[in-house]
């Protein structure tokens, strides 16, 4: 599935509340019955989503409210690098092997220090968040995907 109509669907479903029914939110996206329920049972097996009822009523859970809020604040120009990092840097478990638990952490530090440079170079910044997006690429932690979002912005700038 398209990650913009994930996206939109995570979003209307935030904005409808804590019970908001999914068939509903799919019909008014225009999403066929088996589309819809594909999405769901995605976003549900990657930690995003979760059923209150058996209606089919779901609501966002902590890590899909900080995927949208971090593309959100991406989207808006209002995140800021150093922010980030330290907010990858205190996640915690991505879901990341050792080895490259240690590299997505000694990156998000390079890139830490350097930003705090009187001039940061542009190559150094861009080799950083080229090494952080790949290791939040690896991550299997659905919270890394929200950083990782985050990261591309950057990366774009």
């Amino acid at each position: 599935m398209d990650e913009t109509i994930r996206m939109e669907f995570l979003k209307r479903l935030a904005q409808a509340g804590d019970g908001a029914s999914a068939k509903v939110v799919a019909q008014e996206m225009g999403l066929q019955r088996q589309d819809a329920e594909d999405l769901s049972v995605s976003l549900m097996t990657g930690g995003l989503l979760e059923m209150v009822s058996l209606s089919g009523a779901v609501r966002l859970t902590p890590a899909g409210r900080n995927l949208l809020q971090g593309a959100s604040a991406a989207a808006s120009g209002q995140d800021d690098l150093t922010s980030l990092l330290a907010e990858i840097a205190a996640a915690g478990d991505l879901g990341l092997g050792p080895v490259e638990d240690i590299d997505l952490a000694s990156d998000t530090a390079c890139l830490a220090a350097h930003l705090r440079r009187s001039r940061p170079l542009e190559p150094v910044r861009r080799a950083c968040l080229a090494a952080i997006a790949d290791g939040l690429e690896k991550a299997r932690a659905p919270l890394a995907q929200s950083f990782l979002l985050r990261i591309e912005a950057f990366r774009k700038k």
